[in-house]
């Protein structure tokens, strides 16, 4: 029996750069989906690139033929409804396990009405409704974000966290998470932050 295929969603990202040659250098079997492929050529070898647009559900299906598991990340204002044409297109298609990348504290009662936070949680419910198995990874604060929460004249950072502390991570650490959880047999139904 092959290896399973990896479908990545977000591939040229900030996690998904790092999660593709990760996984190809694990010998695993990978498919970055794109929408420019140039930005692809920056991450190595090793993987398939196909090309699709979320916003253009036609251009998903295809891209999930012979997909075994899938890696889902996006961003932007319209993530549920991006989101939500990959899992509409993964019913049905063979995918047996999807990972989505999301984000942290989406439940704290100061992110209630946080546009991004609305469009996770709604996006993750989507996700539970397809019948698939499923794991959410939920990562702090990324360090690499930091940079534009610095308030030079006051000088303080001002992360979004409410009045709590926060932990900030690593991309790199978040795409070995990835690739753990995607070498896993099963990790159905888990919410890891």
């Amino acid at each position: 029996m092959s290896k399973p295929l990896i479908l990545v969603v977000g591939a040229t990202g900030t996690i998904g750069s790092h999660l593709v040659p990760r996984l190809a250098g694990r010998g695993a079997r990978v498919r970055a989906l794109v929408r420019d492929p140039r930005k692809a050529a920056g991450l190595g070898s090793g993987f398939e690139v196909v090309t699709g647009d979320l916003a253009r559900p036609e251009t998903i299906t295809p891209a999930l033929a012979g997909a075994d598991k899938l890696f889902v990340v996006s961003n932007g204002t319209n993530i549920a409804e991006l989101e939500g044409n990959v899992y509409a297109a993964a019913r049905g298609s063979g995918v047996r396990h999807i990972v989505k990348l999301s984000g942290r504290q989406l439940d704290a009662d100061f992110m209630a009405d946080v546009p991004l936070a609305i469009n996770q949680r709604a996006a993750e419910a989507s996700l539970r409704a397809t019948g698939i198995d499923w794991t959410i990874i939920r990562p702090a604060t990324f360090m690499s974000n930091f940079p534009q929460w610095i308030d030079h004249a006051a000088g303080v950072i001002r992360l979004p966290v409410g009045e709590g502390r926060d932990t900030p991570t690593d991309p790199g650490d978040v795409a070995d998470v990835g690739v753990e959880v995607l070498g896993a047999p099963s990790t159905s139904g888990c919410t890891s932050t």
